[in-house]
């Protein structure tokens, strides 16, 4: 991509993520640019601003570009080939449950990713036992209805960082919410 296309793209992405009101931390993903993406990586975020970005808003109303599906991103750290949460890990999740306790009633996808170290069937196993192990903490040990999720993996299939595939960023999970047509 040139130079001036890339600028263009990201001041489109950049304006659609404004419109939609998620604010300017709020960028789609690069593997899903149908999203308005809340990244939570390295830096801290409220429980709040974490809703916020996951509420569900009408299509309709945001006009013809609207990104289909709201997503905060947060990287949780998991020992290797492991699906147990480290003790940084439960604390990030804190606001994350209470931001869930905000958005009662709004159905949450979990998606889990992995990078590229190990084959592709492990790696799709270990994300959907990653992103289980993440719904199972949100319920057992911050109250959160286990209704309100679905647990889905996607293993090494949508690197966020491709050039750098064993980057922090590749393993991640992601808390995906759908906007309304």
């Amino acid at each position: 991509m040139t130079k001036s296309r890339f600028t263009s793209r990201a001041a489109l992405i950049l304006a659609v993520a404004l419109i939609a009101g998620a604010g300017p931390s709020a960028t789609p993903s690069c593997a899903q640019e149908k999203r308005n993406t809340l990244d939570t990586i390295d830096r801290e975020v409220s429980a709040t601003e974490i809703a916020e970005a996951l509420k569900p808003r009408l299509m309709r109303s945001l006009g013809p570009a609207a990104p289909k599906e709201n997503a905060a991103i947060v990287a949780l750290t998991f020992g290797t080939g492991s699906a147990e949460l480290t003790a940084s890990s439960r604390a990030m999740l804190g606001k994350f449950g209470e931001a869930f306790k905000e958005l009662q009633g709004v159905p949450v996808i979990i998606e889990g990713h992995a990078d590229p170290r190990g084959g592709e069937s492990y790696n799709l196993e270990l994300s959907r036992r990653r992103a289980g192990a993440v719904r199972d903490y949100l319920v057992a040990h911050l109250g959160n209805d286990p209704k309100q999720f679905q647990v889905v993996g996607f293993g090494q299939t949508r690197l966020k960082d491709p050039e750098n595939p064993t980057a922090k960023i590749n393993r991640r999970v992601e808390f995906v919410t759908r906007n309304a047509p």
